[in-house]
């Protein structure tokens, strides 16, 4: 991402309730310059008080009070923006809207399921419903007119992959020169084995016409308020994948004649379970940045739903604020506050955390400016990667998602630094090597971390040459009497009866039983409960392009798995990363369970920001880079917003690494930010 957009920013997301205008302006306006607010971004007809999608005059019914709100925040300093809640619409939830918008036509599932308050994006109706209703919105001169998340293909309940509606049919069988119904196309792209051509087109096909809406309707609100700017809110973009969002087009057309563009990446964790849903957080932005390959102002959106402190705690949200700098979203979209008329007085402790920080959070944006590059073992994310999934019989729509990359949560957890930018060393599970067939020598010949649902993809790619091994089996755990691994190489944590549990309760862990090639090196093996060897572990390749190659014996693909983590396993993990950085790896550290490390490089600065997501607190924190081009002078951030030094005897360069040793606690939810200059 190229850009030098840092506009920071609070941004209150509420909700304009119909029944009590003047006394939501007015609250809201108040709150708004008691608690650093910059922004109210007004949601309008929004969930519980929603109308499905609102009609022209539902909509004209709030103008009046929107262009009185903007007056009314502009006393205080603050900007006004407006938020539709609906685009496409968001689901059925008891709307019938087929007959009071006669002319739309409905988005209909791969299934045939229809929608009955969901339009296709097709729809020559609703499109000029959308253009209209927007022009409208524009005229009433705010600072950002955003597009919901709803505007997207997939997950509009009861349709969950559309739009295979008649228009969109009949429409790709002319581009395609092939008629197809919605049965014959969805066992086009439901093709168990290598994808049929024709998945690949209709995505192109379906991507396309979206870009074609947000072209048509900047056309329109840009023509009606050239001062306005329109906001695109994202979703996942592994399930943008399977619509092929066409970024750079999407992203040109919200931008117009303005020199940035404005979006909201998804930070998930809508509800608060464990602070380990930062891990999504992490993932959801950094991979959205990823896409965007023009000046861009990203906005982190940081929910609450549904509502209230039993929904998500004042410390959880905190930790979501001073996390959006780090991860280059230099304003926050904060939607704490319920869409039922609740005062916002009810809950006055988001406010007071939202003044407490922003010293620090003021002191963060300044430093985190957005073009920054993270450095960390890569994670690869395909922006067409829908295309390249094989499936098998049976799989539905939803086994052609890549998904997120669970080894990016498994390494943050030891304490290893990731990074969605280009790097030296890659780590990667599942299919995804796929949608990088053509790139394959390029990665390999530096350094690959894989799982075995990634090796199991490279040998079906026919490069086993690649990797030093090849599979003799495949079983579940309980299946086999495998119960540990034992950690038998000196250089990678390893030393004798060294030993890690191999799955726990259930026992339905995936595991390869591999073959060396010659030149192989297994660092670890398999035994019984006598100890006895059964199979190799974790095997480490040089291959022919002069890259290193780690294999892990388990199949990750399905998320983060607790037993595969542990402080042997930390410092085995730690070596074998080294080991393919060619004892370069950008960042690695320690101090408690469950880190969440970030290291940004500019031109004249490097930042580390390690955030706490365990329940206990770090006591201290080791911090080790690759200091190649660094200065000297190493700082801490401060509670107060202040760089204060860090000792000298604190900060020590050995060979090409810096490490820097902090015993000032990090505490739950808490984030250490250091300032290498």
């Amino acid at each position: 991402m190229t850009t030098a957009v840092a506009k920071n920013r609070y941004m209150l997301r509420r909700s304009l309730f119909p029944w009590k205008f003047a006394e939501t302006i007015e609250e809201t306006a108040t709150f708004a310059a008691a608690h650093g607010i910059q922004e109210v971004i007004w949601k309008i007809d929004c969930e519980e008080f929603s109308h499905g999608l609102p009609t022209h005059d539902q909509i004209r019914a709030y103008l009046p009070w929107l262009e009185r709100s903007r007056e009314r925040l502009a006393q205080v300093g603050v900007a006004m923006s407006i938020n539709p809640w609906a685009t496409q619409g968001m689901r059925d939830a008891g709307w019938d809207l087929r007959a009071v918008f006669p002319d739309f036509e409905w988005m209909v599932d791969i299934t045939g399921v229809t929608a009955r308050s969901q339009a296709c994006p097709m729809s020559p109706g609703w499109r000029a419903w959308l253009l209209s209703s927007f022009a409208l919105y524009a005229g009433i001169k705010p600072d950002v007119l955003w597009i919901e998340d709803d505007f997207r293909v997939h997950r509009h309940r009861p349709v969950l992959y559309a739009c295979y509606c008649d228009r969109h049919v009949a429409s790709f069988s002319q581009k395609v020169g092939r008629t197809f119904t919605r049965e014959t196309l969805a066992a086009e792209i439901l093709k168990p084995g290598a994808p049929s051509p024709v998945r690949a087109q209709w995505f192109s096909h379906v991507g396309g016409n979206m870009a074609e809406v947000l072209e048509l309707l900047a056309a329109r609100v840009y023509a009606t308020n050239r001062e306005c700017r329109l906001g695109l809110m994202c979703s996942h973009p592994a399930m943008h994948a399977t619509e092929r969002r066409d970024w750079d087009r999407c992203i040109r057309a919200i931008t117009g004649h303005h020199d940035h563009a404005v979006i909201r990446p998804a930070m998930g964790n809508y509800q608060e379970a464990t602070p380990r849903g930062l891990y999504d957080s992490r993932q959801l932005v950094s991979s959205t940045l990823a896409c965007v390959r023009a000046p861009v102002l990203a906005c982190s959106e940081i929910e609450n739903w549904p509502f209230s402190r039993y929904s998500k705690s004042v410390a959880f949200a905190r930790a979501q604020v001073l996390l959006s700098a780090p991860l280059r979203c230099p304003s926050m979209s904060l939607n704490f506050y319920d869409h039922t008329g609740t005062a916002l007085a009810e809950e006055p402790q988001y406010g007071r955390m939202l003044m407490d920080i922003r010293p620090r959070v003021d002191a963060l944006v300044d430093a985190y400016r957005p073009d920054g590059r993270e450095r960390g073992i890569g994670i690869l994310h395909a922006e067409d990667g829908g295309d390249a999934t094989h499936l098998t019989a049976g799989q539905d729509f939803s086994a052609i998602s890549m998904g997120g990359e669970p080894w990016a949560d498994i390494l943050q957890a030891m304490g290893v630094g990731v990074s969605w930018q280009t790097a030296d060393a890659v780590a990667v599970s599942g299919q995804k090597l796929r949608a990088h067939a053509a790139q394959l020598d390029e990665l390999f010949a530096k350094g690959v971390l894989l799982d075995l649902s990634a090796l199991e993809t490279v040998i079906a790619m026919g490069r086993g040459d690649l990797v030093g091994v090849a599979l003799a089996s495949t079983f579940v755990r309980k299946d086999r009497a495998t119960p540990m691994e034992e950690l038998v190489d000196p250089a990678f944590g390893g030393a004798p009866h060294r030993m890690v549990t191999v799955d726990h309760v259930g026992l339905t862990a995936r595991v390869g039983e591999l073959t060396l090639s010659a030149g192989a090196r297994a660092i670890s093996r398999l035994v019984d409960p006598d100890l006895h060897e059964r199979m190799p572990g974790v095997v480490l390749f040089e291959n022919r392009l002069g890259g290193r190659v780690a294999v892990y014996p388990y199949d990750l693909a399905g998320g983060m798995p607790t037993w595969f983590l542990n402080w042997h396993r930390q410092r085995q993990i730690a070596a074998v990363s080294a080991w393919l950085c060619r004892d370069r790896l950008p960042l690695m550290v320690s101090g408690g369970a469950y880190a969440l490390p970030i290291r940004t490089d500019y031109p004249d600065r490097t930042l580390v920001s390690v955030m706490n997501l365990s329940l206990d607190e770090w006591p201290e924190v080791v911090v080790t880079t690759d200091s190649e081009g660094m200065g000297n002078r190493v700082q801490r951030l401060n509670r107060e917003g202040a760089w204060v030094p860090v000792p000298a005897a604190n900060a020590l360069r050995s060979g090409v690494h810096l490490t820097i040793t902090s015993r000032d606690a990090i505490g739950v939810m808490e984030v250490a930010t250091f300032r290498i200059t």
